[in-house]
């Protein structure tokens, strides 16, 4: 980029491409939502240990390693059953079939 403009390229803004706007909508603001929450709870024992340690209370401190341990406990039976329900039991079955479709139609498969 700099030498391109110490070389008197010009930048890819002043070619006369049309740009569509960026557009914010209840569909995409939810999914930014979604993806945040998810990633706040997955994160949530690491903070937690991290607090159990950094803080140095006895009481305090166990009670957070607790916790965190009991919490990513909870968050591994979620996703071992989230793992079974979608790869491995009939169920499952719907949503390859919804993916594979989803992907044929954007020309994937």
């Amino acid at each position: 980029m700099v030498t391109g403009g110490l070389r008197g390229y010009s930048a890819g803004r002043e070619l006369n491409i049309a740009q569509r706007p960026v557009v914010f909508t209840l569909r995409r603001t939810l999914i930014f939502a979604l993806l945040f929450a998810s990633l706040g709870i997955f994160m949530a024992p690491y903070f937690l240990a991290l607090t159990a340690e950094v803080t140095h209370y006895g009481l305090l401190s166990t009670v957070l390693n607790y916790v965190s341990a009991t919490f990513t406990a909870l968050l591994m039976i979620v996703s071992v059953a989230l793992f079974y329900l979608v790869v491995l039991s009939e169920k499952g079955r719907g949503v390859w079939s919804w993916l594979v479709n989803r992907l044929s139609e954007v020309g994937y498969v």
